[in-house]
């Protein structure tokens, strides 16, 4: 297993927890989840810029739509009651 293969699963990892988590917020501490999700899709945003070194338009959105996907999304499932 290379380094970067590590890097991946570290990664698969984070976002399963970092879902989780917000599933648990979403159902008890509906502000904290909001102002959470703010927070996490802006650090999301500026560490994908700081490790790829781009600032392009396709790669900030990219990010922003991965961290609104990991934290609004539990939001979902929440609402419907599962």
């Amino acid at each position: 297993m290379g380094r970067r293969d590590r890097a991946v699963d570290r990664g698969r990892i984070g976002g399963a927890a970092l879902w989780v988590g917000f599933r648990f917020l979403w159902r008890d501490l509906t502000v904290v989840a909001v102002a959470a999700a703010v927070l996490v899709t802006v650090g999301l945003v500026v560490l994908v810029r700081s490790l790829l070194r781009s600032s392009d338009l396709r790669t900030t959105l990219f990010a922003v739509l991965v961290g609104l996907l990991l934290t609004v999304s539990p939001a979902l499932l929440v609402v419907l009651g599962r």
